[in-house]
C-alpha cells in the first residue's frame, strides 16, 4: 500500500508541477528569438533580450548583476572576481579563467576581459582547436628525408626532400626511435 501511495503522490506532484516547467521553457525560446511578439527586436551586435527588454551588453571584465528595465538602457553591471573573466555580455556570471595543464606553458595570463591562452611547452605540440593532451615533437625524419618546418606547439616537424618540393608529413609509426 505505502509503493502505490509513493507513486500516487510522485504522479500527482508531477501533473501539478508540468504546467509551470512549460511555461517557463516557452518563456525562455521566447526570450531567445530575435524578434519580439512586440515587434520590438534587439541590435544582436550590442544587446540581449530579458523580460521583455532589449537590454545594452555590459562592458568586457563585467557580467550583469540587474538587467536593464528599460530598453535600450545598461542595467548595473559588476566587475568579475580575481580568476573570472568576461567579453562583451548578456551573462549573469563571469565565466572560470582557463588552467593550463602540465604539459602546457601560458602563453598569456587570464584578465577580467579575456581568458588565459595556453600552449604545448617546448619539445611537444598539438594540432587543432579542441586539442586534449600535447604531444612529444618528432626527432627526425625517415631516411632520406630533411625536416623543412622544425616542431612548434601546433604542428610536429615536416619532412621532404629539399628543393623537390615533395613534402611528407612525420607519421610516428614510420619513424623507429622517435
Amino acid at each position: 500500500m505505502d509503493q502505490y501511495e509513493g507513486s500516487f503522490s510522485f504522479r500527482l506532484l508531477t501533473l501539478l508541477l508540468l504546467p509551470m516547467v512549460m511555461r517557463k521553457s516557452e518563456s525562455t525560446l521566447l526570450s531567445k528569438q530575435n524578434y519580439r511578439a512586440s515587434g520590438e527586436s534587439c541590435d544582436s551586435e550590442k544587446e540581449y533580450w530579458h523580460e521583455g527588454h532589449c537590454c545594452s551588453y555590459c562592458p568586457a571584465g563585467t557580467h550583469v548583476y540587474k538587467h536593464c528595465v528599460i530598453s535600450h538602457t545598461l542595467g548595473i553591471c559588476q566587475e568579475c572576481p580575481l580568476g573570472e573573466y568576461a567579453p562583451k555580455n548578456g551573462l549573469e556570471t563571469c565565466r572560470q579563467c582557463a588552467q593550463c595543464r602540465e604539459d602546457q606553458e601560458m602563453l598569456m595570463p587570464c584578465y577580467k576581459n579575456i581568458n588565459a591562452k595556453c600552449q604545448c611547452k617546448e619539445g611537444y605540440y598539438c594540432e587543432g582547436p579542441d586539442c586534449k593532451v600535447c604531444q612529444p615533437c618528432t626527432k627526425r625524419c625517415p631516411e632520406g628525408k630533411q625536416i623543412l618546418q622544425r616542431c612548434n606547439a601546433t604542428t610536429d616537424i615536416l619532412c621532404g626532400v629539399p628543393g623537390t618540393g615533395k613534402v611528407m608529413e612525420v607519421i610516428r609509426k614510420q619513424v623507429p626511435g622517435s
